[in-house]
């Protein structure tokens, strides 16, 4: 992160600031003292305010047995926390608005955060660990970065949001290598400045990267990431994410794939009805079971690869983002009982399809979670001492291996993408004609490194480094594997592509 261009940011005249009675209602709330008759005094001062919140208490997301007709009422029924969350909710709502109309597309960005904020609250609810609220209000303001990221670099950061082409989880390296510093950063700074309580800071801080959280926080914070990946099921209706959502659920939390899955219908009931009472326009959207129904088929082998004598082996196992990556390469260097060798990080994307008619193409399509899916399909059948792969994001592919030098790895590379160009995969979903068969040119960037004799193993810091140098590799359509080494604890330098 860059402190000068956070500062730059946070002195932003333009930059999103919470009216006074949110302002203080926080300091009302943290005082020992706590008198809930002034609290409710403070937020009746905001008549509209009140009316939301006393329209929200009364609604069928609540549930209450009998109306509600003030605030007091409401602190009395529901407690001062749910009170206090409505407040700052609409609050925060008010702050981050449309500010020109054009550009920052705040309906979305809405959408997203309502979603996750219901999410959160059914995902803490079920484990019974965090206040439920206070989940809700923390998945809410998870993104505050965004809007004030925008607000400081107007169209450079439309360009960065457009480059995550709608997937939310792309955005921080994305942030991070065009403006040096990430809305997650911005965010937290932006909670402290209002002097939010510590655990909303940490989920702002760490929704992408609840694993980095203090073990004080990590929970709530955990519970925050699964809430934006069901966002993202939601949003994006891609099938890979909802693997990843019920397998993160399994991980973290212990839920079996039908309790993660009422949680997703649970999540677009809530939704629909928060979106009326925060005046947000959901759009139109893929229903939950149907994205559950295609899940199943695919399940079930619609999407199988043709023409592969291994595909009826035993798959290597999938992971789930570049945290559960960074976690199984430690734990696949420390079963290496002499690591005098080189560890190699391949970045594997789909350059373009080639047709079985003859043509080709490398239309935007490749891109789409059918086309990845594709190409971890025929990596996984082609891989032959690889236990374990890892789709990062919509575009890349990554695992990684131990060889014996930095000619072999590359000499791997390029057989691999032999093979994978000679699979021919059936691809459902791109074209109105129904199936296409095609093969695909694959592109590998290769991040090496080496491990002298008698040194300490890689940890997660040396991989992510890795991770990172082949990722910032410059795009070269011409050259099919570039590769770099990567010397501890420098920073990487090209060699010869092979």
């Amino acid at each position: 992160m860059s402190s000068t261009t956070l500062d730059a940011v946070l002195h932003n005249p333009q930059l999103p600031s919470l009216p006074a009675v949110a302002v203080e209602l926080i300091e009302m709330t943290s005082r020992p003292d706590l008198d809930l008759r002034q609290i409710a005094a403070l937020i009746e001062t905001d008549q509209a305010l009140s009316v939301k919140i006393i329209r929200t208490v009364n609604s069928s997301y609540y549930g209450l047995p009998r109306p509600c007709a003030s605030i007091n009422q409401a602190i009395v029924y529901l407690g001062l926390n749910c009170v206090k969350t409505l407040a700052l909710g609409f609050c925060l709502v008010d702050s981050v608005d449309d500010d020109d109309g054009i550009g920052f597309d705040y309906a979305s960005y809405w959408r997203h955060e309502l979603y996750s904020a219901a999410a959160a609250r059914l995902i803490a609810g079920a484990t019974e660990k965090v206040e439920d609220d206070t989940a809700f209000l923390a998945a809410l303001v998870q993104d505050i970065g965004m809007p004030a990221l925008y607000r400081a670099f107007r169209d450079v950061y439309l360009q960065v949001i457009d480059l995550a082409r709608g997937k939310h989880a792309n955005l921080l390296g994305i942030e991070q290598r065009a403006i040096k510093i990430t809305h997650a950063e911005v965010g937290a700074a932006l909670a402290e400045r209002w002097n939010l309580p510590p655990e909303l800071v940490a989920c702002i801080r760490y929704h992408h990267e609840s694993d980095q959280a203090n073990s004080e926080h990590q929970t709530i914070v955990r519970i925050v990431e699964l809430s934006q990946i069901a966002a993202e099921v939601t949003g994006t209706h891609e099938v890979d994410t909802l693997a990843r959502f019920r397998e993160l659920s399994e991980s973290w939390f212990g839920f079996s794939r039908e309790e993660s899955d009422e949680i997703l219908r649970k999540t677009e009931e809530a939704a629909f009805e928060l979106a009326q009472l925060f005046r947000v326009d959901l759009g139109s959207r893929e229903r939950v079971e149907e994205l559950l129904a295609r899940a199943k088929s695919q399940r079930n082998g619609s999407h199988a690869t043709l023409n592969d004598p291994r595909s009826s082996g035993k798959p290597a196992r999938r992971l789930y983002g570049e945290s559960a990556l960074l976690d199984h390469a430690v734990s696949i260097g420390r079963e290496k009982a002499a690591m005098n060798n080189v560890v190699g990080l391949f970045v594997c994307n789909c350059r373009r399809l080639k047709m079985t008619d003859g043509g080709s193409t490398n239309r935007q399509v490749q891109e789409t979670e059918v086309i990845r899916d594709a190409l971890y399909r025929s990596l996984t059948n082609c891989l032959d001492e690889c236990d374990s792969i890892a789709p990062i994001n919509d575009r890349e592919i990554v695992f990684i291996t131990i060889g014996t030098d930095e000619g072999q790895l590359r000499r791997q590379a390029e057989e691999l993408r032999r093979k994978v160009a000679n699979v021919t995969v059936r691809l459902v979903g791109i074209s109105p004609n129904g199936v296409v068969h095609a093969s695909i040119d694959m592109g590998i960037r290769l991040a090496i490194c080496h491990v002298e004799p008698g040194t300490e193993r890689p940890d997660r810091e040396q991989y992510r480094r890795l991770l990172t140098a082949a990722r910032e590799f410059p795009i070269d359509n011409e050259k099919a594997i570039q590769a770099a080494t990567v010397n501890p604890p420098g920073a990487p330098s090209m060699v010869q592509a092979a």
